[in-house]
């Protein structure tokens, strides 16, 4: 969890100097809700109640053989504040990793 919250941080500071820093005006989305779906996984979404800016959802997928397995990353689309991004693994991959974006 630590480590996702450093992610989660580092990428809203990036985001933030790409605008050239957020103001109380412009303050990047907050109150971010990731959740995956399917059983077994197989997609995620992410939703975002403050702030303003961009966010997606990023899912890396996994499938054939458990000794050469082919990996996919798969990009939500962008939604302002309040709208949902998700992604879906291609038939027959499953969910291995989910993260979103901020802009």
């Amino acid at each position: 969890m630590k480590v996702f919250a450093r992610l989660l941080l580092g990428t809203a500071l990036v985001a933030a100097g790409l605008t050239g820093g957020a103001t109380a005006a412009q303050a990047a989305p907050g109150n971010c809700t990731m959740q995956t779906f399917g059983e077994p996984p197989r997609g995620a979404r992410v939703s975002c109640a403050s702030g303003t800016g961009f966010v997606r959802i990023v899912i890396d997928c996994v499938s054939g053989p458990a000794i050469d397995p082919v990996r996919t990353t798969i990009f939500g689309p962008w939604v302002g504040v309040g709208g949902v991004s998700s992604a879906v693994c291609p038939p027959g991959a499953l969910l291995e990793r989910s993260r979103f974006q901020l802009f």
